[in-house]
């Protein structure tokens, strides 16, 4: 019975942790998502994951192996309209790690109206 419990608690705590993507733009059959249980902080700065996915499964390779999703940990300044990647990590089509790495000493980038990160500055914004 211990083990029944300590697995239903495991399955719970899975579950909760499960991502919320939504797709917050799309460009020919590529598109990048949000998750949507990842957004943190308090505007202006806003933390959360965003997810590049590949529609072509031999577009994008890290050694031998096919990206299907490029996930990354972001920051926005909603008030200076900038966005920064803090850490990428390229997964498989189950959703496994091919690599990982954390970004150091990365500059904010503006964010251009009508972009790809315009769409993601608007969605996480508000």
């Amino acid at each position: 019975m211990r083990v029944l419990a300590i697995f239903f608690l495991v399955g719970i705590a899975t579950f909760s942790n499960a991502a919320e993507w939504v797709e917050v733009s799309r460009i020919s059959d590529n598109t990048r998502e949000v998750d949507k249980g990842s957004i943190k902080g308090d505007k202006p700065v806003i933390a959360f994951t965003s997810r590049h996915v590949v529609a072509d499964s031999g577009e994008l390779k890290v050694g031998r192996n096919n990206v299907k999703y490029m996930v990354m940990e972001q920051r926005v300044d909603c008030a200076k309209r900038t966005i920064v990647v803090l850490s990428s990590e390229a997964q498989r089509e189950d959703g496994t790690s091919i690599s990982k790495q954390r970004l150091v000493g990365q500059d904010d980038n503006s964010v251009v109206t009508g972009s790809v990160d315009d769409d993601i500055l608007k969605f996480v914004c508000g």
